[in-house]
């Protein structure tokens, strides 16, 4: 039996509305499903910016909007079939990532249902460090 997991990218600047959910089948602890979004997103090192401007933004440290850095996150973690999905926003799992922005700076949330919907980091995704926090 798998671990399942949601990861909600909201639109920049509004963390309540969700542009993407996608869905993890399996190993959604922080010290997997949290850890693969960092490593995935350049441990966090990231910033998002309003445009395209020249060589100083380029990917992979730079997303232009957070619609840019869900693209970027649905190709990292797939791999093959199965395992990671795209669901409608809105539905909750054993552990609940939200990504979300205020500025250019790229913060994450985590719940877990498994302590009465507990938030378990809620920080710069620079900052995440499963270790710190527990499966």
């Amino acid at each position: 039996m798998g671990t399942r997991g949601i990861v909600n990218v909201t639109s920049s600047g509004n963390p309540d509305k969700i542009l993407v959910s996608i869905y993890s089948q399996y190993d959604s602890y922080p010290s997997g499903l949290g850890e693969d979004i960092k490593k995935a997103l350049h441990d966090g090192n990231t910033k998002i910016i309003n445009g395209i401007g020249g060589a100083e933004h380029q990917c992979p440290s730079y997303f232009n909007g957070m619609e840019c850095l869900a693209a970027y996150l649905v190709k990292s973690l797939k791999c093959g079939i199965g395992g990671i999905y795209l669901y409608s926003p809105g539905q909750t799992e054993e552990y609940n990532y939200t990504l979300y922005n205020k500025g250019a700076d790229l913060y994450l949330k985590v719940i877990s249902s498994y302590s009465q919907s507990k938030i378990l980091f809620d920080d710069l995704l620079a900052k995440f460090d499963s270790k710190l926090i527990g499966r």
